[in-house]
Parts: C-alpha cells; sequence; structure tokens
C-alpha cells in the first residue's frame, strides 16, 4: 500500500538490507570497524546477529560433516545422538576449521569424556611432510603440562585418518569476544595477558614456538557463552565504544574502564599447535612455498620467511594485546598482501591514539612487543609478564634505522643552515696570526666562530709577513684587521684588510714623516716587525702602534697611526737598536695621562762600561742592551737612550 505505513515499512526494509549487508561483510572481515547505529537499528541489528549467527552454524556444520563422511573420512553414526564416527569418537558437530584441518565436537565413547577432535584436510593427509608436522604437533603439545595449555589426550589413525584427541574447552574464544564486544577492559585485559604469558613462558621454556597466536586460537573458559556477561556485567552487547559496559562515562574528558568483576574460575587456554616447531628442527614446513601463519598476526620475520624463534610468539601476542585495548588490529588492510606489506615497513600508531581510555601501560607493551627487529622486542614472556602485572611501561628501544630518513634529512638541514650562517652572518675579526713557516699569509678567527679561517695570501712581491693584529675601526666602522710586512723596495709594508679580505688601504714607511732621517737609510730597507692595535686617544676605536726596523742599519722608530685617515699622530720616536713590543699605560703621569712603553734593545754606547763590573754580573754584550722606555704621548719625539 502505497504513502502511510506502508512507506514506513519499505524504510525498515531498506534498513535492514542494508544492515544484512554490513553483517556479512563483517563476518567476512571485509569492514573492520562497526557502523554508528540508531536504537532501532540496533535492535535489528541484534535479531539479525543471532539470526545469521545460527543459520551459519548449521550450514557450516552439515555441509562439513556430511562432505567427511561423503569423502569417507568419517562414517555414518548408528547412534542418533551423533552425526558421524571416527572409531570410537562420535562426532557431534564442527568447531572450526583452519588451514590445516578440521576441528570437530566429538565425545569419546570409551572413556566417557568430551574431546576436541582434529583431523586434517582430506587433501593435505597424503603429504608426508603435512602428517609429519600434524605427528609433531601432538607430540610438542602432548610434553607440556600446563593449565593454560589446552591439555592433549592422545593421537592415533583410524582408517588412515589421522587424528589429535585434545581437551574440548567449554567457553568462548577470544576473537568471539573482540567481535561481539570490541576493545575490553582494561583489567580484563591485564588477566587474559597474564594466563597467557604463563602459558608462552612453559611452552619456550621447553623449547616450542607455537607460530600461530591469534584470537581464535585463545579460549576464554569459564565465561560460558555468555562472553563479558561472565564479568557480572549485566548488559546488552554495544554498538558503540560508549556504551560498552565496564566503562565509567562520568570521568570527563577520557573516558576510563571499571575493574569488572573477574571469576575466578576464568581460565585462558592456548589451543591449536598446528604450526608449532621444536627450535633446532632441521626443517621448516609450509604450504606451496608459502610462508605460515595468519597475515594480521604475523611477526615481520615470519611474513619474510626467514627462521623464528619464541619471540615471533611475543610479536603475535602485542597484536593481540593491541587488538584487545583497541578493537582493531595495528596492520589491518583489504588484502594479505597488503596487510603483509604494512608489517613488514610501516610502525604502528599508538594505542591510544586509536581508541579512548587506553591503559597506557599495556599500549607500551604491546608497542614494545610490535618492534620490527626481534632483539628490540622485551626478550621473554617472562619480562613481559613483569609489566602486565607491575602496570609499568615498557620504553620502546631507539633504532636508528627506523629514523635514517628523517636523520639524514636533519642532517642535511643542520648543515645547510651552518653553512648558510657562516655565508650571511657578519664577520667580526677577534684575532688575527701569521701562518707559518711561509709567512705569506694570515688567518683570522672571528667572533662566534671557533676555528681559524684563512683571510689573504701575498705574492711573493709583497714580502715577508711579519705582523697582524685586529682594529676596532670605531663601532660604526667595524673591524679590520692591519698587517705588517719586509716589502720588496719600494712597495707598501703596512697593509688594512677588511674582514672578508678586501685590502682597503696600504702605506709604506717613508709615507710617514721624515722615514729617511736615520743616518740616510736607503728607502724600501725598513720592515714593520710588530703592530699593537690600542685606544690611544679615548676616541672611538682603535689607533695603530707601529715598531718598524730598518733592515741594515741600528734604527728603529715608534710610529702612531690613525687607520681611520691612514695619518701619522703625533711625532716618531727613534731607538738605536731593536724593538719588541708595546702597549699604553693608563693614568700613568700624575695629570691622568697615559703613557707609552716600548721596550727592546739599545746598541751599547762607548765608554759604558767603566770596567769596574765583572764579566759574571755584565748584563750586556758589546753590540746590546735591553732597554725599558716610557714615552709621553704628547711628545713622542727624541732619539734613545735618552
Amino acid at each position: 500500500m502505497p504513502g502511510g505505513d506502508g512507506a514506513r515499512v519499505e524504510s525498515a526494509d531498506v534498513r535492514a538490507g542494508r544492515l544484512i549487508d554490513t553483517l556479512l561483510r563483517q563476518r567476512a572481515g571485509a569492514v573492520p570497524e562497526r557502523p554508528a547505529a540508531g536504537s532501532s537499528e540496533r535492535e535489528i541489528a541484534e535479531k539479525l546477529r543471532v539470526c545469521l549467527g545460527a543459520l551459519a552454524s548449521v550450514h557450516r556444520d552439515g555441509d562439513e560433516v556430511d562432505q567427511l563422511i561423503r569423502q569417507q573420512r568419517l562414517q555414518p553414526s548408528d547412534d542418533e545422538r551423533y552425526r558421524a564416527r571416527l572409531g570410537a569418537f562420535g562426532i557431534v558437530g564442527v568447531l572450526g576449521s583452519g588451514g590445516m584441518g578440521v576441528v570437530l565436537d566429538a565425545f569419546d565413547t570409551e572413556l566417557s569424556r568430551a574431546v576436541a577432535l582434529k583431523i586434517l584436510h582430506p587433501e593435505l593427509a597424503r603429504d608426508t611432510r603435512i602428517i609429519a608436522r600434524f605427528r609433531r604437533e601432538a607430540q610438542a603439545a602432548a610434553a607440556l603440562d600446563h593449565p593454560n595449555i589446552v591439555t592433549i589426550y592422545g593421537v592415533g589413525e583410524e582408517a588412515g585418518v589421522a587424528y589429535i584427541a585434545m581437551q574440548r574447552v567449554a567457553g568462548t574464544s577470544l576473537d568471539q569476544l573482540l567481535e561481539q564486544w570490541g576493545a575490553l577492559p582494561a583489567e580484563l585485559i591485564r588477566e587474559i595477558m597474564r594466563q597467557l604469558l604463563s602459558g608462552f613462558a612453559a611452552a619456550h621454556a621447553a623449547g616450542l614456538v607455537h607460530r600461530d597466536i591469534k584470537p581464535s586460537n585463545i579460549m576464554l573458559e569459564g565465561l560460558g557463552d555468555s562472553g563479558m556477561k561472565g564479568l557480572n556485567v549485566d548488559a546488552a552487547p554495544p554498538v558503540s565504544p560508549d556504551d560498552r559496559p565496564g566503562f565509567d562515562r562520568s570521568s570527563d574528558p577520557n573516558t576510563r574502564p571499571l575493574n569488572p568483576s573477574i571469576p575466578e574460575s576464568l581460565r585462558v587456554r592456548l589451543v591449536d599447535f598446528g604450526l608449532a616447531r621444536m627450535r633446532g628442527a632441521r626443517t621448516q614446513l609450509t604450504q606451496d612455498g608459502r610462508a605460515v601463519g595468519t597475515p594480521d598476526y604475523m611477526s615481520p620475520e615470519q611474513a619474510r620467511g626467514d627462521e623464528v624463534d619464541h619471540r615471533t610468539d611475543l610479536y603475535s601476542a602485542g597484536v593481540v594485546l593491541y587488538e584487545m585495548l583497541t578493537g582493531q588490529t595495528p596492520f589491518h588492510a583489504a588484502d594479505s598482501s597488503a596487510t603483509i606489506y604494512r608489517i613488514l615497513h610501516e610502525e604502528p600508531r599508538g594505542p591510544w591514539e586509536v581508541g579512548e581510555g587506553v591503559d597506557s601501560a599495556l599500549g607500551s607493551v604491546a608497542l614494545r612487543l610490535l618492534e620490527k627487529q626481534p632483539e628490540h622486542r622485551l626478550d621473554t614472556a617472562v619480562a613481559v609478564l613483569a609489566h602486565v602485572e607491575a602496570g609499568t611501561r615498557a620504553r620502546r628501544r631507539f633504532d636508528w634505522r627506523r629514523w635514517r630518513v628523517a636523520l639524514a634529512v636533519a642532517a642535511v638541514a643542520v648543515a645547510a643552515m651552518y653553512f648558510g650562517i657562516l655565508l650571511l652572518m657578519p664577520r667580526v675579526p677577534v684575532e688575527a696570526r701569521i701562518v707559518r713557516p711561509e709567512n705569506k699569509a694570515v688567518e683570522v678567527r672571528y667572533e662566534g666562530w671557533p676555528n681559524w679561517r684563512r683571510l689573504y695570501a701575498f705574492s711573493d712581491e709583497i714580502g715577508i709577513v711579519h705582523a697582524a693584529t685586529a682594529v676596532d675601526l670605531s663601532e660604526a666602522q667595524g673591524r679590520v684587521v692591519a698587517v705588517g710586512t719586509q716589502p720588496a723596495p719600494g712597495l707598501a709594508n703596512l697593509f688594512c684588510l677588511s674582514a672578508r679580505g678586501e685590502k682597503l688601504w696600504d702605506l709604506t714607511v717613508e709615507d710617514i714623516e721624515h722615514a729617511t732621517s736615520w743616518r740616510d737609510s736607503s728607502p724600501g730597507d725598513w720592515s714593520v716587525q710588530t703592530i699593537v692595535a690600542e685606544d690611544v686617544d679615548g676616541v672611538s676605536g682603535d689607533e695603530l702602534i707601529v715598531l718598524a726596523h730598518h733592515v741594515e742599519d741600528y734604527a728603529a722608530c715608534v710610529a702612531i697611526i690613525d687607520p681611520r685617515s691612514q695619518q701619522q699622530i703625533g711625532g716618531r720616536f727613534w731607538n738605536a737598536g731593536h724593538l719588541h713590543g708595546a702597549q699604553i699605560e693608563r693614568d700613568y703621569f700624575e695629570d691622568g695621562r697615559s703613557a707609552l712603553v716600548v721596550w727592546g734593545t739599545n746598541n751599547k754606547l762607548d765608554g759604558w762600561d767603566d770596567g769596574t763590573r765583572t764579566e759574571a754580573c755584565q748584563a750586556a754584550n758589546w753590540d746590546w742592551v735591553p732597554a725599558v722606555m716610557i714615552l709621553d704621548l704628547d711628545d713622542l719625539a727624541g732619539v734613545s737612550p735618552p
């Protein structure tokens, strides 16, 4: 009937169709996350979920049991309580199937106990390697006696069908619990991990590696079919995380898990050692050359087909822990190849980034177990258990290979920044020195730079460099470098260089007033031996105190040069000998004026030795006498010795 109620019925049908499609895709694994729904859709969804689950179970059991009978792997049963039989075992139905075999819900009629009976797929029963692995499963698991590992009752063969009879665990799988509830409360996760790791410790101590750890191989006994309701949480299964029981919605802004009442009867049991391998075995069995395992829970080394040890189980346990914390696996993708690529090449997101209220300590343990390199994971199940029980964080080890691209980019950026600063930042000379032994170049150390750098190299025609110093022209003009040389005839012997090495000006000693007045000395025979940069006049900036020698005669002079104007300041003081150094002595005179102190040697005057001094206490040789001269800057003139 069009319109009215008919329209509403049509709308409900459309919604139901969408939900059926979504539920089927979820069951096939194509939709990893449950969509939000309104209250009416939740009711429809729950009814459909129950119906579809029952239909799928009947359809699956009927098909698989009948098919096994047709293949003559099972025999029809004369006892109406059982749908088939295998020797002394009555077959009730199918519990599940995997890559290697089918697990049957059976009853041992001889010992009167329920068992889980595992038989190989018919197409694998003819492969001797698979049979060897199947028997190894029984031998390895039967050797373990631990409350968190399923008990193996026996192994045998009936009518050509190899089987393993094991403990029938009454309860629900972790896979079913996660499918129904998504992320679990922290205290439940901690208890599940505590028992699971205890089982790991026993298996690994016996040299056994499971290699197929996943939620469907972890059974929870003691909760019954009610799942989370067995934790004394009385509520319907939620659709959105905010509606999950066991969460305190009053703790804002973060939703935090409560401590549910975990029954003492809860028992976690690890099942299905179908992929187990004893350490030290010479062969590693695979199917058609492919790596064995479930892609979402594979370790990187397992996905590559490499040799594995107990740390591959710890990695898979990390995936299970991550899924219990967030409701999803860390590397799930649309297909197996994409999942394996993500396992090998991508880093997992932090669990607290995926879900709200995630226990940070458990999240850190999950990330440590998900390290790509086995040596970077926690070493043993006992070490993991210690963190889980104490509630402590597990710090991840630094692996430079994980960050090698970022480190390379950072190194290039730092290098570019460093050299950019060198090119752009202003250069302020703070010290200068002569490069020896060639005495043809000057090096400078700049402000803020730790190393010496070549500033200027002189040509052979310039002569030998004797002196170099940094000079402060003024606050506005900056700093330069003054250099003194012994030049070839007619060439300059006093230079001023910029901070980048450009020549600003040059002078010869002959340019200074009366440079040749000493005993008719030849032009070009003067050498600048020492340069001292000092503030002579009290005005901003340094002046140059230049000490020059005549190359051949006993002649030396002291002159003060203004580097800004290249002019001599005041007079010139002459010395009959050599001069080695000079400095300004502040406030030397009583009126507060400064003095210029110069030291060196004088040529000894005739008649100085009156014969009263012995050679032992003689302070001078025939051609030199130590001398210190204190000069008045306002009257820098005269000849020494005074």
